[in-house]
């Protein structure tokens, strides 16, 4: 048997460590099947309405006193769903039972207003139905930050039978590859109201068209700062280290997958950005969002990734 010999000056091959090797392929694959998924599915809106659309009514709350008796429990009533007679949460009796497709139609009535069109595109319950969520993607402000990273805007709707979620509206801008459609950081603008007896739902979707331009405008051009703003592996690798460890605005355990993220994205296609960290770190939640993780927990720890690498335009 004969052997041939290295060719003179050829480069020795480093084997990567099997564990991040193993890693950057499962992350390579993850991130085919969400450029494959980039099509957001559109909802009817009719079959939006049939879901979230139950009876829901304020009943009196009772308690057995020491003889077994009944007695009417002071300042609270319980929120039955009728459908079912299922009880979906107990609220003090100043508690502003608004339904849930009262809500939405309030927020389909405001973007028409705006003269946007839009899309339904998710729709979550939780609960037994005690919480809606809601998102509407308007295809008119979709665009592209740099080349294969699609950004669109979208506005959220949510409400609640149980406390859990104030009346609330927000907007904000999402990365399309994400197919959970994560909120970016500061851009976001909200509106939050508690069910009382105050609650002006009328005055509060009004504010809705101003809230779309607003966080249009501020949140592109943050986007754009960040894609101008170039950086090399090594810095990137140290900015994700600093936001992770020292400022802790994640938990620590997610300071491998985020920097190997990195690292797959840098080689892939990307210029070298300060966006590319965002991504690194957009990508991760995606994933949390994926096994279950609660869609506020996820959308809070986005805020912090946008505001914490965005910090770094100025450095």
């Amino acid at each position: 048997m004969s052997i041939k010999k290295k060719e003179a000056g050829a480069k020795k091959v480093v084997a990567k460590p099997a564990k991040e090797e193993a890693v950057e392929k499962k992350v390579a694959t993850e991130l085919k099947k969400e450029i494959a998924k980039r099509k957001i599915e559109v909802l009817k809106l009719e079959d939006v309405y049939k879901q979230i659309d139950f009876p829901v009514e304020k009943r009196p709350l009772y308690i057995l006193d020491k003889h077994q008796k009944p007695l009417e429990a002071v300042g609270m009533n319980a929120i039955v769903r009728t459908d079912t007679q299922d009880v979906l949460s107990v609220m003090s009796k100043s508690y502003n039972l608004v339904s849930h497709r009262f809500m939405l139609e309030k927020a389909i009535e405001c973007l028409e207003k705006t003269g946007v069109t839009y899309n339904v595109n998710r729709l979550q319950m939780y609960e037994n139905g005690s919480q809606v969520f809601v998102e509407f993607t308007l295809p008119k402000y979709q665009f592209e930050v740099t080349k294969g990273d699609e950004i669109d805007f979208r506005v959220h709707f949510k409400n609640s039978y149980n406390g859990t979620y104030t009346f609330d509206f927000s907007c904000g801008f999402y990365r399309l590859v994400c197919t959970n459609g994560l909120v970016v950081g500061t851009i976001l603008e909200r509106i939050r109201k508690k069910h009382t007896p105050s609650l002006n739902v009328e005055q509060a979707v009004e504010s809705l068209a101003k809230m779309i331009e607003m966080s249009r405008e501020v949140g592109y051009a943050r986007m754009i700062e960040m894609s101008n703003k170039k950086i090399g592996v090594d810095n990137g690798v140290k900015m994700i280290a600093d936001l992770i460890e020292k400022q802790k605005i994640f938990p620590k355990k997610y300071l491998e997958p985020i920097t190997l993220n990195f690292r797959n994205k840098i080689d892939a296609y990307t210029n070298n950005s300060l966006f590319d960290i965002y991504n690194a770190f957009s990508r991760e939640l995606n994933g949390m969002d994926d096994r279950g993780i609660h869609p506020n927990r996820t959308h809070a720890l986005n805020m912090k990734a946008f505001e914490g690498v965005y910090q770094y335009v100025t450095k």
